[in-house]
């Protein structure tokens, strides 16, 4: 390692214990889901902390792919958050778009939700950063800024929810999806703490912190099919947020090329439907969008969730007017 990798490291570095719900002071969870969340955590961390020390996207990803497949995703995280906060840092930076445009590609999705990472760890702003990044994925940058400031400042962000003021307009629902991911963790995947915490927020946020829920649970896992059908049962009105969040689970996790059994389980229970058909509906409905930054105004990140919502809606009555006649 060489000397400025040894500063990046020492200055800039996390220790692996600042991902344990211990030193978070997280409480709630049963054990087992405990373990699973901090090692998700710590994967994310040794991700971050190999990206400050390699700072070159290729060598960096030579080291993440030796990850198990499940786990990979959490560390392409972290790395991209590395590489973001080393171009922060750095006169000569690039090192990201090389990241994502390359070697990560398949991590896309992630890496982006690293780089909000970067930019809420360091207090930079998401809107200069948004600016240089694709316009369709760009708004996954709000969701890593959720996460991370829920993550590492939860009594600002989720006990007494002071919102940013740079997070208005289009930024809210993002932001708070990656808010209400990072839920899973702080309430350790816990069903009744989660509606009750969700409950505390303004209501015109509980559907997109449902949704982050939905993605958490899918996507890091942790619980069973029983815990998954309480949660169903607790979003209500928002189960089609909930559901989205496990389709776009199942299609970052198909596009990235390391499926995980509790995806499957997820889309299961809160979409029911396959993994394989959760991700064929995440790419149906954006097809004609993500090489547009709007469509009539909106978003077309927007545009995709809102599609998303009304098609699980519209599935989840057809289901329970089925079961019921």
């Amino acid at each position: 390692m060489g000397l400025a990798a040894t500063l990046r490291r020492g200055i800039l570095g996390l220790d692996l214990s600042q991902a344990e719900h211990t030193s978070r002071g997280f409480q709630g969870g049963s054990p087992g889901v405990r373990r699973r969340l901090d090692r998700v955590g710590k994967c994310v961390v040794h991700g971050y902390n190999l990206g400050l020390e390699i700072a070159d996207p290729e060598r960096l990803a030579f080291l993440l792919d030796l990850i198990e497949p499940e786990m990979r995703g959490f560390a392409y995280e972290g790395g991209a958050m590395g590489l973001a906060t080393v171009d922060l840092w750095s006169p000569r930076g690039g090192r990201f778009d090389r990241y994502v445009q390359g070697v990560a590609a398949p991590h896309t999705y992630m890496s982006y939700i690293g780089a909000g990472g970067a930019a809420a760890v360091f207090s930079r702003s998401h809107k200069e950063l948004m600016a240089k990044l694709d316009p369709f994925l760009a708004w996954l940058v709000l969701d890593g800024l959720g996460f991370f400031h829920a993550f590492l400042k939860t009594d600002r962000t989720v006990r007494r929810r002071r919102l940013p003021a740079s997070i208005e307009g289009h930024a809210v629902g993002p932001y708070h999806a990656g808010v209400g991911r990072s839920l899973w963790f702080v309430e350790g995947g816990d069903p009744r703490q989660l509606h009750d915490t969700i409950h505390t927020f303004p209501d015109a946020v509980h559907g997109e912190l449902w949704a982050g829920v939905g993605l958490a649970c899918a996507y890091a896992g942790g619980t069973d099919a029983a815990t998954l059908s309480t949660l169903r049962r607790l979003a209500e009105p928002f189960e089609a947020q909930l559901a989205r969040g496990a389709v776009l689970a199942a299609h970052t996790r198909h596009v990235a090329g390391n499926p995980a059994p509790q995806v499957a389980l997820a889309t299961d229970v809160l979409c029911s439907c396959t993994a394989a058909e959760a991700h064929r509906l995440a790419v149906e409905t954006m097809a004609d969008l993500k090489d547009h930054a709007s469509v009539g105004g909106q978003p077309t990140w927007h545009t995709w969730l809102s599609r998303l919502d009304h098609y699980l809606h519209a599935q989840a009555a057809t289901l329970s007017r089925e079961a019921t006649s």
